[in-house]
């Protein structure tokens, strides 16, 4: 055994001998190019982005009034005010949008240009903006400055809606002999109320800065801070003239410069099974869509007096219906598996999704995937099957105030029972509804095995069943019943295949 070990140690002592004697006689070699090359920031990105306006997305209350106080009559019962609600109005704290740009690097200086445009609640309601970027970049991250032009659009229609039972009428005063009883008051009624939420169009400024750190050659995260300003009355909605907006970016970088061919390459095999989780919101496209309430039942009417004497009607109860304006908080997991082809990627995923939005308190997706490969990033689409467990509220009532009660024959009390005060409903949607999903995303790989994505998901869901209203007499308000959303989130996955 040792003399084969000293054998082959032998060898390959001459082997290295050879080969180095031989090498002194050629010409010597240039050193081969590095694997890696040092990446800068020059190239076209896009991306999506997340983010809340800080301190001037509050909706507002609004408060119905209670009719007043009445003055009682002589003896007959005073009649039952309404319900007095107070109302809270949909704000504007959350948005989601997307951003597209270019940039160019020399030396540690980077310029560049880029627009935006995130959706503030349904798809019409806008911020946008068009600015130039000046900032500091080094191979890992970026840091600048930002300031251009900004739009916005409101859609305005409603806010909310109050509606309000009617008063119930008085008692009919009784008699004895040579003695009429009062009749009781009529109780108050509310009727309906549309509260209006302005809408319109401003152009104005906007200017920030924010901070990039690079993930992967086509992968950066990051923060920015962008202050607006615009001409004008404010639009409401709970945005004033001027607010500041933080949003978190993912961003992809079609044109990463400096990266060699050979890197473009790893990374390009996507097949097999994966995993990962998602975050993003989703945004309702109905624009009657219940979002909070607020009830108040009507006040009970008085008793007669005397025995002779009528009750007061009850007082109409009121219920209000603030319409849901603002995009909802949406997080999830999914899985699937994909098979390659070249450069073109198919599979199947699904996905569970869970929202503060009680319509869409549920969605569950299974979709088939079809993407293409270009230098690193999968650009894919995808449709399927959806299914959503909506409890979103469908209508609120308020009932009418009940009526006095009359007055008896006997002067000795009491007189008339009071009429009841109206009461509130809140029904409820409970379906389980199924329809379709279609959508679009991209993606690429932060390392062998994670990959980060954004991806947008159109859901139409049909309609939801009618549900019944309670037997009694009063006044309503129904949301619409299309279940339609938008829905934009970002992705991270892990693949349990080795690249």
């Amino acid at each position: 055994m040792r003399r084969r070990l000293s054998g082959a140690i032998g060898i390959v002592g001459s082997l290295a001998f050879a080969s180095a004697a031989g090498a002194a006689d050629l010409p010597a070699r240039a050193a081969p190019p590095p694997v890696f090359a040092v990446l800068d920031w020059t190239g076209f990105y896009v991306g999506a982005h997340i983010g809340t306006v800080i301190d001037r997305g509050s909706g507002g209350t609004v408060a119905s009034g209670d009719g007043g106080l009445f003055p009682s009559p002589n003896f007959g019962g005073r009649g039952g005010r309404t319900g007095n609600a107070i109302g809270t109005l949909d704000g504007r704290d959350l948005f989601t949008g997307g951003h597209a740009g270019y940039n160019w690097q020399t030396g540690g200086l980077v310029l560049g240009v880029e627009g935006d445009v995130s959706s503030l609640g349904r798809i019409d309601d806008i911020v946008a903006s068009g600015r130039a970027r000046l900032g500091f970049g080094t191979p890992q991250f970026l840091i600048y400055g930002t300031a251009g032009v900004a739009y916005l659009s409101q859609s305005g229609g409603r806010a909310g809606v109050f509606v309000g039972g009617n008063g119930g009428n008085g008692g009919n005063g009784g008699a004895v002999p040579g003695l009429g009883g009062d009749a009781g008051q009529g109780g108050n009624g509310f009727g309906t109320l549309s509260i209006p939420a302005a809408g319109g169009d401003r152009v104005g400024f906007v200017g920030g800065a924010g901070f990039e750190a690079r993930l992967s050659p086509q992968v950066g995260a990051g923060i920015e801070a962008l202050y607006h300003v615009f001409d004008g009355a404010p639009l409401g909605g709970g945005l004033a003239r001027d607010f500041l907006t933080v949003r978190g970016r993912l961003t992809f970088h079609l044109t990463p410069a400096g990266l060699p061919a050979p890197a473009l390459a790893v990374g390009d095999r996507w097949g097999g099974a994966y995993a990962g989780g998602h975050f993003g919101a989703v945004h309702g496209l109905s624009a009657n869509a219940i979002d909070r309430v607020a009830l108040a039942p009507g006040e009970a009417g008085e008793t007669g007096i005397r025995g002779i004497d009528g009750g007061g009607g009850g007082g109409g109860a009121v219920a209000f219906a603030g319409l849901r304006r603002k995009p909802s908080v949406i997080g999830g997991v999914h899985l699937g598996y994909n098979w390659q082809a070249g450069n073109w990627v198919y599979g199947g995923e699904a996905d569970a999704s869970f929202a503060d939005n009680a319509t869409f308190e549920t969605l569950g997706t299974v979709r088939g995937r079809l993407g293409f490969l270009s230098a690193g990033i999968l650009f894919y689409g995808t449709a399927g099957v959806a299914i959503d467990r909506n409890a979103g509220i469908r209508t609120i009532f308020a009932e009418n105030g009940g009526p006095g009660g009359d007055g008896g024959a006997v002067l000795a009390p009491p007189g008339g029972a009071g009429g009841a005060g109206g009461r509130t409903f809140v029904l409820r949607n409970g379906d389980t509804q199924v329809g379709f999903v279609v959508g679009g995303g991209l993606e690429a790989r932060i390392t062998e095995r994670l990959t980060a994505g954004a991806e947008a998901l159109y859901y139409d869901l049909g309609n939801a069943r009618p549900v019944a209203l309670p037997a009694t007499a009063g006044r309503f308000f129904t949301a619409g019943s299309g279940t339609e959303a938008f829905v934009l989130r970002t992705r991270l996955s892990y693949s349990f295949t080795s690249p």
